[in-house]
Protein backbone atom coordinates (compact mmCIF):
# COMPACT_ATOMS: atom_id res chain seq x y z
CA UNK A 1 0.00 0.00 0.00
CA UNK A 2 1.25 3.50 -0.80
CA UNK A 3 -0.04 7.07 -1.02
CA UNK A 4 0.46 9.89 -3.52
CA UNK A 5 -0.37 13.57 -2.97
CA UNK A 6 -1.42 16.05 -5.66
CA UNK A 7 -3.87 18.92 -6.44
CA UNK A 8 -3.22 21.30 -3.53
CA UNK A 9 -5.23 24.43 -2.62
CA UNK A 10 -4.40 27.00 0.06
CA UNK A 11 -6.99 28.68 2.26
CA UNK A 12 -7.24 32.47 1.66
CA UNK A 13 -5.51 33.19 4.99
CA UNK A 14 -2.64 30.87 4.07
CA UNK A 15 -2.99 28.83 7.27
CA UNK A 16 -4.40 25.62 5.82
CA UNK A 17 -3.81 23.48 2.77
CA UNK A 18 -6.32 21.14 1.15
CA UNK A 19 -4.86 18.36 -0.96
CA UNK A 20 -5.77 15.23 -2.87
CA UNK A 21 -4.33 11.97 -1.58
CA UNK A 22 -4.65 8.88 -3.74
CA UNK A 23 -4.24 5.52 -2.03
CA UNK A 24 -2.76 2.61 -3.98
CA UNK A 25 -2.78 -1.14 -3.49
CA UNK A 26 -0.82 -3.48 -5.72
CA UNK A 27 0.03 -0.53 -7.96
CA UNK A 28 -3.60 0.48 -8.56
CA UNK A 29 -5.37 3.55 -7.13
CA UNK A 30 -8.30 2.35 -5.03
CA UNK A 31 -9.45 5.46 -3.13
CA UNK A 32 -9.02 9.22 -3.44
CA UNK A 33 -9.29 11.55 -0.45
CA UNK A 34 -9.37 15.26 0.24
CA UNK A 35 -7.45 16.12 3.36
CA UNK A 36 -6.96 19.49 5.06
CA UNK A 37 -3.78 20.14 7.01
CA UNK A 38 -2.67 23.08 9.15
CA UNK A 39 0.84 24.52 8.98
CA UNK A 40 1.76 22.70 12.20
CA UNK A 41 1.10 19.37 10.48
CA UNK A 42 -2.34 18.40 11.80
CA UNK A 43 -4.28 16.68 9.01
CA UNK A 44 -7.93 15.63 8.71
CA UNK A 45 -9.63 13.61 6.00
CA UNK A 46 -12.79 15.47 4.90
CA UNK A 47 -13.97 13.39 1.91
CA UNK A 48 -13.20 10.01 0.33
CA UNK A 49 -14.41 8.24 -2.80
CA UNK A 50 -13.55 5.05 -4.63
CA UNK A 51 -11.04 6.02 -7.28
CA UNK A 52 -12.55 6.77 -10.67
CA UNK A 53 -10.94 10.06 -11.58
CA UNK A 54 -10.23 11.13 -8.04
CA UNK A 55 -11.33 14.15 -6.02
CA UNK A 56 -9.36 17.35 -6.60
CA UNK A 57 -9.58 20.36 -4.25
CA UNK A 58 -9.47 23.67 -6.16
CA UNK A 59 -10.11 26.29 -3.46
CA UNK A 60 -11.51 27.30 -0.08
CA UNK A 61 -13.94 30.12 0.63
CA UNK A 62 -12.61 33.11 2.67
CA UNK A 63 -14.38 31.96 5.83
CA UNK A 64 -12.70 28.57 5.52
CA UNK A 65 -16.04 26.78 5.84
CA UNK A 66 -16.45 25.49 2.29
CA UNK A 67 -14.09 23.58 0.05
CA UNK A 68 -14.65 23.58 -3.71
CA UNK A 69 -13.54 20.36 -5.42
CA UNK A 70 -13.78 18.47 -8.71
CA UNK A 71 -14.92 14.84 -8.51
CA UNK A 72 -14.55 12.12 -11.13
CA UNK A 73 -17.70 10.00 -11.45
CA UNK A 74 -17.98 6.24 -12.21
CA UNK A 75 -19.28 7.08 -15.73
CA UNK A 76 -16.03 9.03 -16.38
CA UNK A 77 -17.76 12.42 -16.17
CA UNK A 78 -16.52 15.22 -13.90
CA UNK A 79 -18.42 17.49 -11.52
CA UNK A 80 -17.43 20.60 -9.59
CA UNK A 81 -19.09 20.99 -6.21
CA UNK A 82 -18.86 22.10 -2.60
CA UNK A 83 -17.80 20.26 0.56
CA UNK A 84 -17.89 21.33 4.20
CA UNK A 85 -14.23 21.93 5.04
CA UNK A 86 -14.66 19.93 8.26
CA UNK A 87 -16.13 16.98 6.38
CA UNK A 88 -19.56 16.09 5.02
CA UNK A 89 -21.54 15.54 1.86
CA UNK A 90 -20.44 16.67 -1.59
CA UNK A 91 -22.94 19.09 -3.18
CA UNK A 92 -22.67 19.16 -7.01
CA UNK A 93 -22.71 22.60 -8.64
CA UNK A 94 -22.06 21.87 -12.33
CA UNK A 95 -21.19 18.80 -14.41
CA UNK A 96 -18.47 19.04 -17.06
CA UNK A 97 -19.51 15.81 -18.76
CA UNK A 98 -16.49 14.15 -20.32
CA UNK A 99 -14.80 17.41 -21.39
CA UNK A 100 -12.85 18.25 -18.19
CA UNK A 101 -9.10 18.72 -18.63
CA UNK A 102 -7.26 20.21 -15.65
CA UNK A 103 -4.31 21.08 -17.91
CA UNK A 104 -6.51 23.76 -19.52
CA UNK A 105 -7.23 25.29 -16.12
CA UNK A 106 -8.94 23.97 -13.01
CA UNK A 107 -11.98 25.79 -11.58
CA UNK A 108 -11.08 28.87 -9.51
CA UNK A 109 -12.89 30.24 -6.47
CA UNK A 110 -13.27 34.03 -6.49
CA UNK A 111 -11.40 35.75 -3.62
CA UNK A 112 -14.71 37.07 -2.23
CA UNK A 113 -15.98 33.47 -2.05
CA UNK A 114 -19.10 34.10 -4.15
CA UNK A 115 -18.34 32.37 -7.46
CA UNK A 116 -16.38 29.59 -9.11
CA UNK A 117 -14.92 30.18 -12.59
CA UNK A 118 -14.71 27.11 -14.82
CA UNK A 119 -14.61 25.99 -18.47
CA UNK A 120 -17.36 24.49 -20.60
CA UNK A 121 -17.09 23.05 -24.09
CA UNK A 122 -14.85 20.73 -26.05
CA UNK A 123 -11.19 21.52 -26.62
CA UNK A 124 -10.96 24.27 -29.22
CA UNK A 125 -14.40 25.65 -28.36
CA UNK A 126 -14.15 26.25 -24.63
CA UNK A 127 -15.70 29.27 -22.90
CA UNK A 128 -15.31 30.69 -19.40
CA UNK A 129 -18.36 30.33 -17.13
CA UNK A 130 -19.06 31.07 -13.48
CA UNK A 131 -21.41 29.46 -10.98
CA UNK A 132 -22.24 30.77 -7.52
CA UNK A 133 -20.88 28.73 -4.63
CA UNK A 134 -24.43 27.83 -3.63
CA UNK A 135 -25.26 26.70 -7.18
CA UNK A 136 -28.19 29.11 -7.57
CA UNK A 137 -26.69 31.35 -10.27
CA UNK A 138 -24.68 30.51 -13.36
CA UNK A 139 -23.42 32.80 -16.11
CA UNK A 140 -21.44 32.53 -19.33
CA UNK A 141 -18.51 34.96 -19.34
CA UNK A 142 -17.04 34.49 -22.83
CA UNK A 143 -18.92 33.71 -26.06
CA UNK A 144 -16.28 33.89 -28.79
CA UNK A 145 -16.14 30.88 -31.20
CA UNK A 146 -12.55 30.18 -30.14
CA UNK A 147 -10.73 28.46 -27.29
CA UNK A 148 -10.87 30.46 -24.03
CA UNK A 149 -9.18 28.74 -21.09
CA UNK A 150 -7.06 29.02 -17.91
CA UNK A 151 -9.23 31.56 -16.02
CA UNK A 152 -7.90 33.30 -12.89
CA UNK A 153 -9.54 35.94 -10.68
CA UNK A 154 -8.20 39.35 -9.77
CA UNK A 155 -7.72 39.84 -5.99
CA UNK A 156 -10.83 42.06 -5.79
CA UNK A 157 -12.98 39.51 -7.73
CA UNK A 158 -13.85 42.22 -10.29
CA UNK A 159 -11.97 40.76 -13.25
CA UNK A 160 -11.19 37.40 -14.80
CA UNK A 161 -8.04 36.89 -16.84
CA UNK A 162 -7.86 34.03 -19.32
CA UNK A 163 -5.92 32.76 -22.32
CA UNK A 164 -7.53 32.68 -25.76
CA UNK A 165 -6.66 31.94 -29.37
CA UNK A 166 -9.51 34.13 -30.69
CA UNK A 167 -7.08 36.19 -32.82
CA UNK A 168 -5.23 33.17 -34.17
CA UNK A 169 -2.43 32.88 -31.62
CA UNK A 170 -2.71 32.51 -27.85
CA UNK A 171 -2.96 35.83 -25.99
CA UNK A 172 -3.80 36.95 -22.46
CA UNK A 173 -7.19 38.62 -22.04
CA UNK A 174 -9.15 40.11 -19.16
CA UNK A 175 -12.85 40.82 -18.68
CA UNK A 176 -14.61 42.88 -16.02
CA UNK A 177 -17.13 40.89 -13.98
CA UNK A 178 -19.96 42.24 -11.84
CA UNK A 179 -22.17 39.94 -9.74
CA UNK A 180 -20.98 36.98 -11.77
CA UNK A 181 -21.76 38.50 -15.18
CA UNK A 182 -19.49 40.15 -17.77
CA UNK A 183 -19.73 43.95 -17.38
CA UNK A 184 -17.73 44.83 -20.53
CA UNK A 185 -16.20 43.19 -23.58
CA UNK A 186 -12.90 41.32 -23.00
CA UNK A 187 -9.67 43.30 -23.51
CA UNK A 188 -6.42 41.82 -24.83
CA UNK A 189 -3.45 42.35 -22.51
CA UNK A 190 -0.53 40.49 -24.07
CA UNK A 191 0.37 38.40 -27.12
CA UNK A 192 2.71 35.42 -27.21
CA UNK A 193 1.20 33.47 -24.31
CA UNK A 194 1.20 30.02 -25.93
CA UNK A 195 3.70 28.50 -23.49
CA UNK A 196 2.79 30.66 -20.47
CA UNK A 197 1.14 29.14 -17.41
CA UNK A 198 -1.20 31.40 -15.46
CA UNK A 199 -0.56 30.70 -11.77
CA UNK A 200 -2.20 33.52 -9.83
CA UNK A 201 -2.94 37.25 -9.74
CA UNK A 202 -1.33 39.33 -6.97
Amino acid sequence: KREAVQAIAFSPDGRRVAYQQNNYQLGKAVTSEVRVTTLDGRSNMVYRIDFYGGVQPVGLTPDGATLIAVVGRPDKTWTVGALPAKGGEFTPLRSFGWAYDSRAGSPRVSPDGRFVAYLEGETGLRDVHVVSCDGRQAFRITTDPADDFAPIWSPDSRHLAFKSNRLGSVSLWTVEVKDGQPARQPVKLKDGMQSAQLIDWT
